[in-house]
């Protein structure tokens, strides 16, 4: 009888698979693109303020603030945000229930979405980022007419304020998320999903509420966050090519 031979390797080696296949090739232009981030920022701090004047007029203000457009991308995000997660819990159930898999909805992309809302958006924005950070917003710095000093970007600031960084960027972000997560990178969903995330952050922008910083901070951080939940849920976009298994 021909003993098997073994293979003390097998494991770890299907473990770095995993870690190289979910996360670090996956974020590599996230590191790229923090890393750009952070030192523009750090380098040209005047940045922020530049592309905020843009949409200033001295003795007016952020003029764009309050129009229809600005108004319902901003009062859009926690309708959207609200629907679509029923919907999540609404199609999972129907699934369950059927034994179907509609849109490949299972436990397991249901908790990684959720996880990944309350985490990323939830806990760290807008619970520990916005409330103790203290980045006064653009419309209450000096530059802007406001009685605040300017911080630059990735500064921790006494001034109590609270633009740093987004929370409706970051929530429109996760839908990113949850477009590829049920359609994948590739599809329309998520290319929609991604202009209205750009279209939330120009609209802060534009209305005073936020600098460019902090609304690429929040796209930032939740792509860095899918990433790390994905490699622990074990969840694959249905357009990811399938992983080859080490057969030799």
């Amino acid at each position: 009888m021909i003993a098997t031979p073994h293979h003390p390797l097998k494991m770890p080696w299907s473990l770095l698979q995993i870690l190289r296949a979910r996360w670090l090739n996956l974020s590599l232009a996230f590191w790229l693109g923090c890393a750009a981030l952070v030192g523009v920022a750090r380098t040209y701090p005047e940045l922020d303020l530049a592309v905020s004047r843009l949409f200033y007029t001295p003795d007016t203000g952020f003029t764009l603030k309050g129009s229809p457009w600005e108004q319902g991308l901003y009062r859009s995000i926690p309708i959207l945000t609200l629907m679509i997660n029923l919907g999540l819990i609404a199609l999972w159930w129907f699934n369950r229930r059927t034994g179907r898999r509609w849109l490949g909805l299972d436990g397991r992309r249901l908790a990684f979405l959720l996880a990944l809302l309350i985490l990323v958006p939830g806990l760290l924005v807008n619970q520990t980022l916005k409330t103790h950070w203290g980045r006064a917003r653009p419309i209450n710095v000096i530059a802007f007419g406001g009685d605040q000093p300017y911080t630059p970007a990735f500064v921790i600031s006494v001034q109590q304020g609270k633009s740093f960084s987004s929370g409706h960027v970051a929530a429109a972000a996760y839908l990113m998320v949850v477009a590829a997560t049920l359609a994948g990178r590739r599809s329309f969903w998520f290319g929609m999903a991604l202009l209205y995330t750009l279209a939330v952050g120009a609209a802060r922008i534009v209305a005073g509420g936020h600098f460019l910083s902090d609304v690429l901070t929040s796209i930032l951080l939740v792509w860095m966050g899918q990433g790390v939940l994905r490699t622990i849920f074990l969840v694959d976009w249905p357009d990811e090519s399938p992983k080859v298994s080490d057969a030799n």
